[in-house]
């Protein structure tokens, strides 16, 4: 239908198509009406042919370009693949470290989000606003190294001890079981309890020996109001991740899926490793006053010193 070319006739003072139909069926009658009707009729399914044309390039083109992206994901697999076989540590540790940083700005706008409706709340806008409302480039820094020693380097060695300890070959469901508990027994306490400590020295200067007290009672704070929940949570996201990835992930690629899993574990960790601690309660707030001019100190009892401070 779309290869007819519409050559218009004169007919008795009414334009009449040169299709074969359309044209006897003008030619059998002299009233005017019908010759409007037909004539109707003709144009709407010239207009239907033009849409199906239309229609017709456009899944052409779209076809097209879906095979043309189809061809760059599947070149980019394959370079990916290589270089995760050659070069497996170096591949999971930049694929580590980009997935925790982009985790990690996920967890930063939840902040941001979290901190702003509590100032709109307060009556608190202005500068402030603004400042809560920027990335905060430091911790990313922070994060970037967090993925690329932790996340890439030490669970690549990590991953490939547990396969030396219960191997993937002749493996039974009993053994996959094992595995993932010794796993969330041995890994899962460090990890997260090393991940408050980073996010603790941020606020204290580590330089000093002074700092490094109290970033010691901040982390230890931190361990005792937070890490018993993360370690359960932690069993229940990684549990099933891991049954999968020891199940059925090739050896090559459980790095690869458990990164794609820390994407999501992340961003709940940044949040809670980042969060203020709880506020202490009236009584807390009296004792915390030093004796020389009635500060406040800190959730661990010793004023928050930055770290460039002193």
């Amino acid at each position: 239908a779309t290869s007819h070319r519409r050559r218009e006739v004169s007919q008795g003072g009414c334009v009449l198509p040169s299709h074969p139909c359309i044209v006897r069926a003008c030619s059998r009658t002299s009233h005017p009406y019908p010759r409007l009707c037909i004539l109707l009729l003709d144009r709407r399914i010239l207009l239907l042919d033009r849409c199906i044309f239309v229609l017709d390039i456009t899944l052409t083109m779209s076809s097209n370009g879906m095979g043309w992206l189809s061809r760059a994901a599947a070149n980019a697999w394959k370079v990916y693949g290589a270089n995760l076989r050659s070069h497996p540590m170096r591949t999971n540790v930049a694929t580590a470290s980009i997935l925790t940083v982009l985790s990690d700005g996920v967890a930063q706008g939840f902040d941001r989000s979290r901190q702003m409706a509590q100032q709109e709340g307060d009556g608190v806008r202005g500068a402030e606003e603004e400042k809560r409302a920027a990335l905060d480039v430091w911790r990313s820094c922070t994060m970037l190294g967090w993925g690329g020693v932790v996340n890439g380097g030490a669970v690549t060695l990590w991953l490939g001890f547990l396969e030396k300890i219960f191997p993937s070959q002749g493996q039974t469901l009993g053994r996959v079981v094992q595995k993932i508990v010794f796993n969330q027994a041995c890994a899962s306490p460090w990890l997260n309890g090393g991940f408050f400590g980073v996010a603790t020295a941020r606020n204290h200067n580590v330089a000093s020996a002074a700092g490094r007290e109290q970033w010691l009672a901040a982390w230890g704070s931190k361990i005792r109001q937070d890490l018993p929940s993360t370690v359960c949570w932690s069993f229940a996201v990684w549990a099933p991740a891991h049954f999968v990835n020891f199940l059925f992930v090739p050896p090559h690629l459980r790095v690869v899926y458990t990164n794609m899993v820390f994407f999501s574990w992340t961003v709940f960790l940044s949040y809670v490793g980042y969060r203020p601690p709880v506020e202490p309660t009236s009584q807390e707030d009296g004792m915390s006053c030093n004796a020389s001019g009635g500060q406040k100190l800190g959730p661990v009892g010793v004023a928050p010193v930055s770290l460039g401070g002193a």
